[in-house]
């Protein structure tokens, strides 16, 4: 009786441990939340307090969500940095808003609107509309690594949106972002980094419609930064935001190095290597 005790015991903790183990192998399950909301925008003439345009400020934006019971606490600490992003990137928009906010779909009549609800404007009413939109890629998931590349089209007026991208780097195993130094670690990479980005953008500067002065007074700016970026197929590539090196026109810019032509300078033991040899 006591060795089938015995051996019940261990097959439970042999059940157990073999189920921690397999969850923390998991690959954290997506959930995608979507919000979209509209207000109508009016512009009122300043004596006549007529309607001199409408428009509407448009907000739609998805993201994902992660869960996976044995990272918690890393999936937790990575939902609430997504959600915090996602709620300052709409605030930002949102308080550069002028004219009414309304959450109405329906037109507004101009005896209807409060005195005190409205900002009044001579002349030009401005743009009408503007919108925020936000989508989302997700580069890499796995059990310790996840990458998010944000797209954010901003439309505030003028004569066209501005894009950018924001990319989010999460090593889940240590609870912490990483970035490009992680890929390089004690090794000075800057200077390399910079010298290859700027031959490969000057040798295409016909092909993308630029010139040599506009991608040197980027790259050799303090605005400089690798920030966004993706390691993959043992390649390490580097994006550039429409106007940093390049007219808006011709769109990001993307400068792809072999690890190959970085062996002496990476840390083959960082997680990004293992991410980019495809390990992970």
């Amino acid at each position: 009786m006591k060795n089938l005790l015995f051996i019940f015991i261990v097959s439970v903790l042999f059940s157990c441990g073999a189920k921690q183990a397999q969850e923390s192998s998991a690959i954290p399950e997506v959930e995608e939340i979507s919000v979209k909301k509209k207000k109508k925008r009016i512009f009122i003439a300043e004596n006549t307090k007529e309607i001199l345009t409408e428009g509407d400020a448009i907000v739609e934006i998805s993201y994902p969500l992660f869960k996976n019971t044995a990272n918690f606490v890393a999936l937790d600490s990575l939902n609430n940095e997504i959600k915090l992003f996602i709620e300052t990137t709409v605030n930002v928009f949102e308080s550069a808003e002028d004219g009414i906010g309304i959450d109405t779909d329906e037109k507004v009549d101009t005896i209807n609107v409060k005195a005190d609800e409205i900002t009044l404007y001579k002349g030009n009413a401005g743009t009408a509309t503007r919108s925020l939109f936000i989508d989302y890629k997700i580069n890499h998931r796995s059990p310790e690594y996840v990458e998010i590349d944000f797209g954010i089209s901003k439309y505030l007026g003028g004569a066209h949106p501005m894009h950018s991208t924001i990319m989010f780097h999460y090593d889940l195993s240590n609870n912490k972002y990483v970035e490009i130094t992680d890929l390089f670690g004690k090794y000075e990479y800057w200077d390399t980094l910079r010298a290859i980005c700027k031959a490969d953008l000057l040798a295409r500067r016909e092909e993308i419609g630029t010139n040599e002065e506009h991608i040197l007074s980027y790259l050799n700016s303090e605005d400089l930064h690798f920030r966004n970026f993706t390691v993959a197929n043992d390649t390490l590539s580097i994006y550039f935001e429409p106007y940093e090196v390049a007219p808006y026109a011709a769109g990001p810019q993307v400068v792809k190095i072999p690890f190959s032509n970085l062996s002496s300078m990476i840390d083959k033991s960082s997680l990004l290597f293992r991410v980019g040899k495809n390990k992970l």
